[in-house]
């Protein structure tokens, strides 16, 4: 997070711990190695969300570089301020309703507001929670289900960045692109 932080000259905490607001962003002293793909899809996704359409963007393996440069691109290309939702701290201090609560307020401020929402380290959603073993975990997929229909009825950006791989109980088809 304090990386992230120093790409973007206005910075303030939002409503939760966990969210951070961000806009101004400053030109990075060094670009990831994005491929022709990456690249073009990373442009066509900030093309559609100029639209304000719904534009879901899945990055696995994301470094902090690359999650930096994405960041900053989309900001400067929208003009829109990243909210920036730290996910471990979000999923440690709520559970299970109370996730998807807090993602409906999340998603109803981004709307009024023009936010781009970046869930960071989003694994803690994605990963553990996706393989279902027991009623419990059942709801706590429920939650990921939730997240992503209610990303693809947003009319902006929802950024979701993984430290590790898709896992394979997530189809990368719910997601605009894939990064």
């Amino acid at each position: 997070m304090a990386g992230l932080h120093q790409h973007f000259n206005q910075r303030e905490q939002g409503r939760f711990e966990f969210q951070y607001l961000l806009s101004a962003g400053t030109k990075l002293k060094r670009t990831p190695n994005l491929s022709e793909t990456q690249q073009g899809d990373l442009e066509d996704a900030i093309r559609l969300g100029a639209k304000q359409r719904a534009t879901t963007i899945m990055i696995p393996r994301c470094s902090s570089l690359l999650c930096d440069y994405v960041a900053t691109q989309i900001e400067a290309a929208l003009d829109n301020t990243v909210c920036f939702i730290d996910v471990p701290k979000m999923v440690r201090e709520y559970d299970g309703s109370a996730v998807n609560k807090t993602v409906s307020r999340l998603y109803a401020d981004a709307e009024t507001r023009h936010w781009i929402l970046l869930f960071n380290e989003a694994d803690e959603l994605f990963g553990k929670r996706a393989v279902t073993k027991n009623s419990h975990e059942n709801y706590q997929k429920q939650d990921i289900n939730y997240l992503l229909a209610r990303a693809n009825q947003h009319s902006g950006m929802s950024i979701f960045s993984l430290v590790d791989a898709l896992p394979p109980s997530v189809s990368p088809k719910r997601f605009n692109y894939l990064l």
